[in-house]
């Protein structure tokens, strides 16, 4: 989860979902400080529920694999495998059963619920969800699935992290993932879904999941950070880039504003990310077109946060005009131009003819939990706990899923 993805990697790609850059929703956009999760059922026999965005597809065919078979269509049963088409006429929504060409049956309305006595096996990929809501929305079909929140993090593990690292690594992160899903349910309480399978708010796959991952989700079951008996949001990223980032620098409601998402001043040992440094260039005509001024002469930076990590920069055009652009803002117009970024923190800017020669740091917005960071620690023998002292310092664990 970072600058529009709440983890990672450097050249991993989110596989499912619509992977866009845009800013994390939910917990990041509270205004006012949050209240304790009011889940019903918090024992360890009985998990939540979480609803996730598997999908957004572009045309109106979803096919359904032969491992499935569908009980809720029409009142009757069908095994795969099938096709299920969407279309709008005059007369309505109306959403088809296929196998092959052969229509089985149909049904309107604007959604479509499904479920199956075995797992799903959507567009080739298993998930772990017996149950799916189909809805069609600006042109796509949202494919959403229910999961119990201890069967959905896995695939979020696998997703984010790198097979060979350190089981603690992944104990680490299932609890920071567990936290954030927590808290983007109670935001989305009662909408379509909870959060997307994207970057936009945790990467996550089906399929076949490694045991490094399920065992971390198992050792951590229930567990979650809180802060003042309150569920933390806890964002993560890739690479801090040394330095950590505080999320009210980031995200402005009083929800962030707390010591656990404000860092602390240690250096981060992530350096063995690829985007620890990064190196990158960009007009500077183009760069000024897209914030406005002439061609861009200099980017410094003009405040840092405490730790020393910069939060606002200054951009000079060719005029001597300026522009003050907050990190979040300028990775997205830097990308906007063409560069190839990987944050908002650019270390040092050289021009030459025109040509900014960006020099930066990290992977990400850089709140929380570093991954490669906590991977360092847990290879120097550090317990999952004390990784996420750090990562959140002052936070609390609770268990069941909720203080």
């Amino acid at each position: 989860m970072d600058d529009g993805f709440l983890s990672r990697r450097g050249m991993v790609r989110a596989v499912i979902g619509s992977a866009t850059m845009g800013i994390p929703l939910g917990c990041s956009q509270q205004t006012a400080g949050r209240k304790t999760l009011d889940l019903p059922l918090r024992t360890p026999a009985v998990e939540p529920t979480i609803k996730v965005r598997l999908l957004d597809l572009p045309t109106s065919v979803l096919k359904v694999g032969d491992s499935s078979t569908i009980t809720r269509f029409g009142g009757k049963p069908f095994a795969g495998p099938l096709t299920i088409s969407y279309t709008k006429e005059n007369k309505g929504s109306t959403w088809k059963l296929l196998r092959g060409s052969q229509v089985l049956t149909e049904q309107q309305g604007g959604t479509l619920d499904l479920s199956s006595p075995s797992d799903f096996l959507i567009n080739g990929t298993q998930f772990p969800t017996n149950s799916l809501s189909l809805r069609h929305q600006e042109g796509m079909i949202e494919v959403v699935g229910a999961f119990g929140l201890e069967t959905y993090l896995p695939g979020v593990l696998q997703r984010e992290l790198y097979s060979q690292w350190h089981p603690n690594t992944y104990r680490a992160l299932a609890v920071a993932a567990r936290s954030f899903a927590l808290v983007r349910m109670k935001d989305r309480r009662g909408k379509f879904w909870h959060v997307r399978a994207s970057a936009q708010d945790q990467a996550f796959v089906g399929g076949e999941i490694r045991t490094v991952a399920t065992e971390a989700v198992l050792k951590t079951r229930g567990q979650v950070l809180t802060w003042n008996n309150q569920i933390l949001c806890a964002y993560y990223s890739s690479c801090c880039g040394g330095r950590p980032a505080r999320a009210s620098d980031r995200w402005m409601s009083p929800a962030n504003a707390v010591p656990p998402l404000s860092g602390q001043g240690r250096p981060c040992p992530c350096q063995k990310s690829s985007r620890y440094r990064w190196f990158s260039e960009v007009s500077g005509r183009k760069l000024g077109g897209e914030v406005g001024l002439g061609s861009i002469r200099s980017i410094k930076p003009i405040q840092t946060n405490p730790w020393g990590r910069t939060v606002q920069f200054q951009l000079r055009d060719n005029k001597g005009v300026t522009k003050n652009l907050p990190s979040s803002t300028l990775r997205e117009k830097l990308r906007a131009a063409g560069a190839d970024v990987y944050s908002g923190w650019v270390l040092r800017c050289e021009n030459e003819a025109g040509s900014l020669k960006l020099t930066g740091a990290g992977f990400g917005h850089g709140v929380g939990l570093c991954q490669f960071g906590s991977e360092a620690r847990a290879q120097s023998g550090l317990t999952w706990r004390k990784i996420l002292s750090l990562g959140y310092p002052g936070a609390k664990i609770a268990f069941n899923w909720g203080p």
